[in-house]
């Protein structure tokens, strides 16, 4: 009861090789956040207004995916985001920020991989959001290297 803020998240991971090319990953991260008796202060943007308050309340956060390796060398998949914002909690509480996200990775080799992903993203304001693309290379170099997957 001493503690102000508590903290637990949980993750779980489910692979299935259906071949030896194929494979299906199911993956997901469930985060919790209980805040008690935080003076919290948060200034309002267009009216410059200071608002202060005891947050007290929870917070969440998690993401879920599905990918398929259909091929030796390319991967598809799709990921799911939801989070609760803390500086958003005292002006929009029970409001968050949600994510869809498909997108196609290239398996170079063990050690490389290239990705490219289509967001949409729908802010806490609650406007419609945003499509982004995102292109990434992801790299395992070094003394010991470890594969990616």
């Amino acid at each position: 009861s001493s503690f102000e803020v508590s903290v637990i998240g949980t993750d779980l991971t489910w692979i299935n090789r259906v071949s030896e090319d194929r494979a299906i990953k199911l993956q997901g991260e469930v985060f919790h956040q209980n805040r008690r008796n935080s003076e919290y202060e948060v200034v309002d943007e267009v009216t410059g207004e200071i608002y202060r308050n005891d947050l007290d309340g929870t917070l969440w956060g998690a993401y879920g995916l599905a990918d398929y390796k259909f091929h030796p060398q390319w991967s598809a998949g799709f990921r799911g985001d939801y989070v609760e914002l803390v500086d958003n909690a005292v002006l929009n509480p029970d409001i968050a920020e949600v994510a869809y996200s498909g997108y196609l990775t290239f398996h170079q080799s063990e050690f490389a991989r290239w990705r490219a992903q289509l967001t949409h993203f729908t802010a806490v304001d609650g406007e419609d959001g945003d499509w982004q693309l995102m292109l990434q290379g992801t790299f395992s170099i070094g003394e010991h290297k470890h594969k990616i997957s």
